[in-house]
């Protein structure tokens, strides 16, 4: 190419050029901080990791990992497989690539969750390019990649990182491609169901959807995804699964800043009294100002008080306020949406054209 040209093609995309650069020192910091904080293999022996690598282990070699449950009490976490088993064949492939070793698994975990990290950036900055408010979507990335939270959830291999990048890319696809976005969220709950509580945004669109082909097509491709790697499992042992599905809903209260007085866990429960009748409703009460806080974030969402993003943001906070556990990586999951939120982004934006 002359050099002329090349000059006039770099001053024409000058600005692109400035934007890609400055998400590319972003990410190329993001990656030096992240490698400063890897922790040894030896380090995280008393991780959550440690545990799901066996429960993935057991899950790629035949066996059930949702059957320890049914030794415990639904009260008292006994590092229980908790999660769909998308996560474990996830961690699966990861192990059978590592020669089923912890060490060598942790490495390449440590590539892997970088990676996607990433993938979360380019998604929400293409959220935010959509909009045209590039500025405020570097300032969003950099929040995103710098938090607290976030550095310590790469430093200890937890998976939301991996179930956040999938809902971002979920949100991104939700206005133009559906069967995507509805795949896509599906996998994300695979990875961590944390994101169940923002199932209303996608619920809503089916009940909308006035086209009964595409209604019928978004909750299979829906259903399929979450469900088919399930299947397994649910014939084997319905119940083992089921309640290791039930157990983060009746788990006592805790927190790993320790426990704190959160929701009728005090007032009202008895854990050592419980008898077998209504034990299951006396399990679940303490969630009770959760269940009802949300409930009320929903129909503000569906009655168009509240916008998409905002509804995504509420939601998130008021289950990290609210609910009777309490976990570091709960407060990873507000920091996607905080500098999503504009008025004009609400629920009647898609309800006009939820027929197209």
């Amino acid at each position: 190419m002359h050099y002329s040209s090349l000059k006039n093609l770099i001053l024409n995309n000058r600005r692109l050029i400035v934007e890609v650069l400055t998400i590319l020192i972003i990410i190329g910091l993001t990656i030096f901080v992240n490698n400063s904080n890897i922790r040894e293999s030896d380090a995280l022996l008393k991780e959550d990791i440690y545990y799901e690598f066996h429960q993935s282990l057991t899950t790629i070699t035949g066996g059930n990992p949702y059957n320890k449950i049914l030794e415990g009490n639904l009260l008292e976490n006994k590092k229980y497989a908790t999660l769909f088993p998308h996560y474990y064949y996830f961690l699966g492939t990861i192990i059978t690539f590592s020669d089923y070793r912890f060490t060598p698994f942790i490495a390449n975990y440590q590539h892997i969750l970088q990676l996607f990290q990433i993938l979360g950036v380019t998604f929400l900055y293409l959220i935010f390019r959509r909009r045209n408010q590039k500025f405020l979507g570097i300032l969003a990335i950099t929040f995103f990649v710098f938090n607290r939270w976030s550095l310590n959830s790469i430093a200890i291999l937890k998976q939301d990182i991996v179930a956040i990048t999938l809902l971002l890319a979920s949100l991104y696809s939700f206005d133009t491609d559906k069967n995507k976005s509805y795949i896509l969220y599906a996998l994300s709950l695979g990875i961590k169901h944390l994101g169940i509580f923002i199932c209303p945004l996608y619920i809503l669109h089916i009940i909308l959807e006035k086209n009964k082909r595409l209604k019928i097509q978004h909750s299979l491709v829906f259903l399929a995804t979450l469900l088919i790697p399930t299947f397994p499992f649910l014939l084997e042992n319905l119940k083992s699964f089921c309640l290791s599905m039930l157990f983060s809903f009746t788990r006592k209260p805790a927190s790993a800043c320790g426990v704190n007085p959160s929701g009728f866990d005090n007032l009202l429960i008895r854990y050592g009294s419980l008898g077998n009748t209504f034990e299951m409703f006396f399990l679940i009460l303490p969630r009770l100002p959760l269940i009802t806080i949300l409930s009320t974030n929903i129909g503000l969402f569906a009655w168009n008080k509240i916008g998409r993003y905002q509804y995504l943001l509420t939601t998130f906070i008021i289950f990290a306020a609210v609910n009777p556990v309490y976990f570091d990586q709960y407060l990873l999951w507000i920091t996607p949406f905080v500098f999503l939120i504009q008025p004009a982004d609400s629920f009647s934006n898609y309800r006009n054209s939820h027929g197209s």
